[in-house]
């Protein structure tokens, strides 16, 4: 009897979270769609493009370049767990592209793969020292 009281006053409180407008049980459930911002690392100045591959747990339904930042971007298609992006022009330290995700809660899960940088002169670099961060 005790175990039965116990479900249902645990199945109560569930409920009773779940259907509050701002739920943080909802939004774990449902996700909150969003924006997640691509930060570079590079070991180097004159960059002059970069090649990226973003990975996540849902598609990446977006894209755009951080206000000022005087990039050109070049996306593949969106919508699938993968996207590829290119960016051209003087690349630095700090906010490269903004990218919109079904669920930004789920920050950790995306992963950014580098494929190629070049310098200005259009070499290609060694991505050795190089890095991309995925925050909220």
């Amino acid at each position: 009897m005790r175990r039965l009281l116990w479900t249902g006053f645990l199945a109560a409180t569930v409920a009773g979270t779940a259907t509050c407008g701002e739920s943080r049980v909802l939004d774990v459930v449902r996700g909150v769609p969003g924006e997640l911002t691509l930060s570079l690392v590079t070991p180097n100045s004159g960059d002059g493009a970069i090649l990226l591959v973003v990975k996540g747990p849902a598609a990446v339904t977006s894209a755009s370049l951080p206000s000022g930042s005087g990039l050109r971007l070049f996306a593949g298609p969106l919508g699938a767990d993968s996207a590829k992006f290119a960016l051209t022009g003087t690349l630095a330290n700090g906010p490269i592209l903004v990218v919109g995700v079904a669920d930004v809660n789920r920050v950790a899960s995306y992963n950014v793969f580098i494929r190629q940088v070049a310098a200005n002169d259009y070499t290609l670099r060694s991505l050795a020292g190089y890095g991309v961060t995925v925050s909220r």
